[in-house]
């Protein structure tokens, strides 16, 4: 049999731990622990001998095993007997924005020999029942599963969310295990809180290189002032005379000498 419930609330901010944080811890049981979880029984119930594990199963049915948190919950032996239902589950207690939220939960029931009873599912939201599920009997070597889901609106603040798995039979060897994997919140509530993206530094502006000033060039000295070159000493050119009249060629043998012997 299966009964499943679907509530619309608003959540006030009451009767829940101080210590709460934005969005749930180890929703999914990625540590290999319930770190960010607590456990808690019912007045008579059991959470099963070996405790609660996490361990790897298919709880969602897509073939693929993932950690999921494992219980076998039932009534105590030596309490009253049946037909009181009595078990346990575990709870986290969470900071969230006004507005809506939504919570979903994978769940799944499992036994070798078969059962009158696979366990009851809740859902609870600061206390309240929100959805639940029933697996009633189940079969030999059967995986019964199925999920929890519920939507409301939420004031600001601390709020607890709690899961509860009980059965009305005395907890034993055989008794069936239960199975729960991807707790998740969603919805304005949770995006309220969630931290603004940081965005990447703007880096600096990187200085263009100065370019140092070309110098002026620098005005270039004057000339020593020097004596000028002295000039060459003028040499007085003399005039040419006018010429005088052309000398008179003797004739040969007629000078004196010759004179001379023809009177010797």
């Amino acid at each position: 049999m299966r009964t499943r419930i679907l509530v619309t609330v608003l959540a006030a901010v009451f009767g829940v731990a101080a210590s709460a944080q934005a969005g749930l811890i180890n929703a999914g049981f990625e540590t290999g622990d319930l770190s960010g979880w607590t456990t808690f029984t019912t007045a008579d119930g059991t959470l099963g001998g070996a405790g609660v594990v996490v361990v790897p199963f298919d709880t969602d049915g897509d073939g693929v095993a993932s950690k999921s948190a494992r219980f076998r919950v039932g009534k105590r032996p030596g309490t009253p007997t049946p037909p009181a239902l009595e078990g346990g589950g575990m709870y986290q207690s969470v900071t969230l924005g006004a507005g809506t939220l939504a919570i979903s939960a994978d769940i799944a029931a499992w036994t070798p020999w078969g059962n009158l009873d696979g366990g009851l599912f809740e859902l609870l939201f600061d206390g309240g029942l929100v959805d639940s599920h029933d697996f009633g009997p189940i079969a030999l070597e059967s995986i019964e599963r199925a999920s929890l889901f519920a939507s409301f609106d939420v004031t600001a603040g601390t709020h607890e969310v709690r899961l509860r798995m009980s059965r009305p039979w005395f907890e034993g060897d055989m008794s069936p295990l239960q199975f729960v994997d991807a707790v998740s919140l969603s919805g304005s509530a949770v995006d309220d809180l969630s931290p603004e993206p940081i965005p990447e530094p703007t880096p600096p502006p990187v200085p263009a290189p100065e370019v140092p000033p070309v110098p002026e060039p620098l005005p270039e000295p004057p000339a020593p002032e020097s004596d000028p070159l002295p000039l060459e000493p003028s040499v007085p050119v003399p005039e040419p005379s006018p010429p005088g009249p052309a000398p008179v060629a003797t004739p040969r043998g007629s000078g004196p000498r010759a004179r001379a012997a023809r009177r010797a």
